[in-house]
């Protein structure tokens, strides 16, 4: 089974956020763009409408209607945008695209019926005329504070999506690439956030078996870099402590074998955890260690003292083993839960 390493966690986490935000910002941007755009063209056509509504104020005056399907016309050839005047009454007085005449009513658009009330008219429909979805703003024309007519200007939807779609495709090209650039910084970081601790682990696994010699030496002025400077004193530590009780045990050992008398040392258990050459010849059997005292010892008298021992802080008295009068020492030892016993 593969292990789960620190760094794959970290990096997948930082994969997802990543993704996560990516997906968010293009889903809010492009509506947000898709909106700004729309806005913006519609400010366009409501300025052109404008222009034109005080163009056709005059020619109305001026009695010189022929003249408006003429200008909408070259209006509409020089802006790019579809140019239609409409009278206070729906019908048609001119539009660059098509002949009036053969134009419906319009009064009841409703770019159109909010215009004769004095406003601004938007809106976003599908034309029976042109057959496709378009885009429309009017403003009222006025004349001597009345409302004569209404002046809108229009473009396709299909000429604004493309457009849009556009500015999609390079904000999806964009955001890819600010993705691939943040997967890449995400994956260094993970990688210099986990390799110290890496580093750790293996000095951990170095101590845990024995080695105690520095292994790391603290390359960062962070957190991780004072936890790595304080391992390699804690191995400095362990390794001068464990080099002081070796010592001393070999000292103890020296001391145990250059006495004459025979040395037992029990657990509460009652099994063997050390015992000098003496002993073993004693009892006539080389390997004791980690056995239980019964199974070594064979005189009823040794091993009915050394199970009262077990329960007392020190006991003295003389047995006899092999035909020899051995007086008997016993000593708990409190802090290591064991007795001591020569004889």
């Amino acid at each position: 089974m593969r292990k789960n390493t620190i760094f794959r966690k970290i990096f997948i986490n930082f994969v997802i956020v990543i993704f996560i935000t990516a997906g968010l910002f293009l889903l809010f941007s492009s509506q947000i763009v898709k909106t700004y755009y729309i806005n913006t063209l519609s400010k366009d056509l409501e300025q052109v409408a404008r222009t034109v509504s005080s163009s056709v104020k005059f020619m109305h005056s001026s009695n010189e209607k022929e003249s408006i399907q003429e200008f909408v016309k070259e209006i509409g050839l020089s802006k790019g945008y579809r140019i239609t005047i409409v009278g206070s009454d729906g019908v048609v007085w001119g539009d660059s695209e098509k002949n009036p005449e053969e134009m419906e009513n319009h009064k009841n658009r409703p770019e159109i019926i909010k215009a004769l009330k004095g406003e601004i008219g938007t809106s976003i429909r599908y034309s029976k005329t042109t057959k496709e979805y378009m885009l429309y703003v009017a403003v009222p024309i006025r004349r001597d504070g009345e409302i004569i007519g209404v002046a809108r200007a229009s473009m396709f939807m299909k000429s604004i999506y493309n457009l849009i779609n556009t500015l999609k495709t390079r904000l999806i090209f964009s955001t890819l690439l600010s993705s691939i650039a943040a997967l890449l910084l995400s994956y260094f970081l993970s990688k210099g956030i986990t390799t110290p601790i890496k580093e750790l682990v293996e000095f951990s696994k170095r101590i845990s078996m024995g080695v105690f010699s520095e292994g790391t030496i603290p390359k960062r002025n962070d957190e991780i870099g004072e936890l790595m400077e304080n391992m390699n004193i804690m191995a400095k530590r362990i390794g001068k402590l464990v080099e002081n009780l070796k010592s001393e045990g070999e000292t103890l050992e020296t001391i145990i074998k250059s006495i004459d008398e025979a040395i037992l040392l029990i657990d509460g258990n009652g099994m063997i955890k050390h015992a000098n050459k003496e002993f073993k010849n004693l009892v006539g059997k080389e390997k004791v260690e980690e056995r239980y005292y019964w199974e070594v010892i064979k005189n009823d008298e040794l091993r009915k003292f050394i199970k009262r021992a077990l329960d007392k802080e020190s006991m003295r008295e003389r047995i006899q083993i092999k035909d020899r009068n051995f007086i008997l020492s016993s000593r708990k030892i409190e802090t290591a839960n064991k007795i001591l016993v020569t004889f």
